[in-house]
């Protein structure tokens, strides 16, 4: 989960930029909670043009280090101020992809978890975060289209966002993220956060502006528009369609057995997807192994098979964002049964591989599958041999080489590869620890420029 706040104030509405600091680093302090990967914070000046400051290090440090320079120099007088707490789920930990992202007119803060199939592809390239190819969609719509992009964008969404094109402050939401605002009594000043509390924690700070919020959390599936040429703050809506189904097509990369790299382009059916298998529908399914996205991140993916579901088609079944912590107590369980709720299918391969593919939210452990198959004796059989290959979690260790013949803390190392490879700026990750090396200044070099720089004499 990652960390949302910040204001809107109309002109000569709250004019303490000693209160407004203030504010401020008890809203990013209190948001860090949610976050601690990277923070970030945009501002739109009085003339609509906007800017924003971003790194990949605690949010504490960022509010009180040289990066908030340009911030606090536009803080006294800015319309808008967007902070974001990151927690990292897709992409490295560096500056790239902290909030906001700016693309075209639109800069954007994000939380929560958009997976390739759930989204359209943006045009252009350079686009490795979904909140970074989320503000690509949203630049690219035009300006009255923006709850088109979400209507077909699945997954886990709170975003907020400034569109220069109109002058606007926009909310978006769906049920699987939170946000909450809340605004003075006379409608001059509006104040946003992911949890109703930290709003009540920024109050103490702000001075007497702000000890009157009327709080109410953010309608989902609709958008909030708020233009800041309006005198008062006055909220334009329009209805997000819920998202059903997966988009028309999903697009796969994978490895042949020759090494060559392929990709393949299956077209989904929408009307071969069984009904069951449609979104909302509540499913039971045996989990076969549990899949990390990396060495480093918190989350992974649960896979199995439905119970008694398959009619004649395969069908997979995939949990994503599970937390390391929740399968750490059923990681040795024989055949854990798990429940959840369908968000998206899609119908995937021709002929002989055809498959259908489920995707769930919120997969929640039942039991094993003898104490389930014991409560409900007329369930058929999920597989004729059952799973063996359930996984245990990959052995992380508390501290890995760093320069020289130091040992770095997960976190020190973390923050030391921020930037990438010295050499190529590739990302570098938790797994690369023992075969990468560092610099004669004590700088990162990935496993691949390794050999080239120990030629080079640069090592």
């Amino acid at each position: 989960m990652c960390g949302i706040i910040g204001f809107h104030a109309k002109p000569k509405s709250w004019e303490s930029w000693k209160q407004r600091g203030e504010w401020l680093n008890a809203m990013m302090t209190v948001c860090s909670l949610r976050g601690e990967d990277s923070a970030g914070i945009g501002v739109v000046r009085q003339d609509g043009e906007a800017l924003a400051a971003k790194a990949a290090v605690h949010p504490w440090y960022f509010i009180n280090s040289p990066i908030m320079a340009p911030i606090d120099r536009e803080l006294p007088t800015a319309q808008i101020v967007l902070g974001h707490c990151r927690a990292a789920t897709q992409g490295a930990v560096n500056n790239a992809n902290a909030h906001p992202f700016t693309v075209g007119d639109v800069m954007m803060v994000h939380n929560g978890t958009i997976h390739a199939t759930d989204m359209n592809t943006p045009n252009g390239a350079g686009f490795i975060t979904d909140s970074h190819k989320l503000a690509a969609l949203l630049s690219e719509a035009a300006v009255g289209d923006a709850h088109t992009v979400f209507g077909e964008t699945g997954g886990a969404w709170a975003v907020v966002w400034y569109d220069k094109r109109d002058g606007s402050l926009n909310f978006a939401r769906n049920d699987q993220r939170p946000m909450y605002f809340g605004h003075t009594p006379d409608k001059k000043i509006l104040t946003w956060a992911s949890e109703s509390w930290m709003l009540l924690a920024g109050q103490s700070r702000a001075g007497d502006r702000l000890k009157s919020l009327e709080i109410n959390e953010v309608p989902k599936q609709t958008h909030l528009k708020y233009l800041l040429d309006d005198e008062e703050l006055r909220a334009y809506t329009r209805p997000i369609k819920e998202f059903v189904d997966y988009l028309p097509a999903y697009h796969h990369h994978g490895w042949r057995g020759n090494g060559r790299h392929e990709t393949t382009n299956y077209n989904a059916q929408a009307s071969e997807v069984p009904e069951w298998a449609r979104y909302g529908k509540k499913v039971d399914f045996v989990v076969s192994e549990f899949l990390p996205y990396t060495s480093s991140a918190i989350t992974g993916q649960l896979v199995g098979r439905p119970i008694g579901k398959e009619g004649g088609v395969e069908v997979r079944v995939v949990a994503h964002g599970f937390p390391h912590t929740k399968w750490g107590p059923v990681k040795n369980v024989s055949m854990p049964v798990f429940t959840g709720v369908v968000s998206g299918s899609i119908t995937q391969g021709t002929g002989a591989d055809k498959y259908v593919s489920v995707t769930i939210k919120d997969a929640v452990y039942v039991c094993t599958y003898k104490k389930y198959l014991r409560k409900n004796p007329a369930a058929p059989a999920i597989l004729e041999e059952p799973p063996t290959n359930v996984i245990a979690l990959p052995h992380v260790p508390s501290k890995v080489p760093g320069p020289g013949k130091s040992m770095l803390t997960i976190k020190e190392f973390v923050s030391k590869t921020a930037s990438g490879c010295c050499w190529c700026t590739d990302d570098i990750y938790l797994s690369d620890a023992d075969a990468m090396g560092w610099s004669a200044t004590g700088e990162p070099v990935c496993p691949g420029c390794l050999g080239e720089m120990s030629r080079a004499g640069l090592i």
